[in-house]
């Protein structure tokens, strides 16, 4: 019994459900993050998203095997060779006096 002549139901304060998900769900994040940052390993970890892009990569992933995807791929090569080229195809500019 309490000062108040009631009986303590619960040591707990009362939380929505939602509430201890909530709670549970921070937890369980904090001790991954805690995991990975006491890794001494952990820069030596790159995820596939992250790595470099090849000049191959059109042929080798599955996203660009229909014909919107070749011939957008096509059009953008088509550009930036257009663009990678047109210095030198550039004329002299001459400073105004």
């Amino acid at each position: 019994m309490n000062r108040c002549g009631r009986s303590i139901r619960n040591i707990l304060p009362r939380r929505s459900a939602s509430w201890w998900r909530g709670t549970a769900l921070y937890f369980k994040l904090r001790r991954i993050y805690l995991r990975i940052k006491a890794d001494p390993n952990r820069y030596g970890y790159t995820d596939t998203a992250m790595t470099p892009v090849t000049t191959d990569e059109a042929e080798t992933h599955e996203l660009f095997n229909n014909d919107a995807a070749r011939a957008y791929v096509a059009q953008t090569n088509r550009i930036k060779n257009i663009q990678d080229h047109a210095h030198e195809h550039a004329l002299p500019v001459e400073a105004a006096e």
